[in-house]
């Protein structure tokens, strides 16, 4: 799995600025706020975490503004198993 570590890499990864805002419901501009900021609405993680596991990615959690607590783990193992989706 790709790990993306930048705001830049998962918009680009998931199709870039345009289809990015249709994925996730928001405008371009927002979208490319988002790139100026280096940071993404912390209410679409889970949906765009989802779209970067279809393209077998991941992400810092951090680029949506989440920090685990102390001492937890950082993001699923590599050999995790992925969902089936839907």
């Amino acid at each position: 799995m790709e790990r993306l570590e930048s705001v830049d890499q998962v918009i680009d990864r998931l199709g870039g600025t345009g289809r990015v805002a249709v994925l996730v419901g928001r405008s371009p501009q927002a979208v490319s706020n988002w790139r100026a900021q280096k940071r993404i609405s912390p209410c679409l993680y889970l949906m765009m975490v989802s779209a970067l596991a279809d393209r077998r990615c991941g992400a810092d959690p951090a680029l949506w503004g989440m920090v685990a607590p102390k001492g937890a783990p950082q993001g699923a193992p590599k050999d995790a198993p992925r969902p089936e989706a839907a």
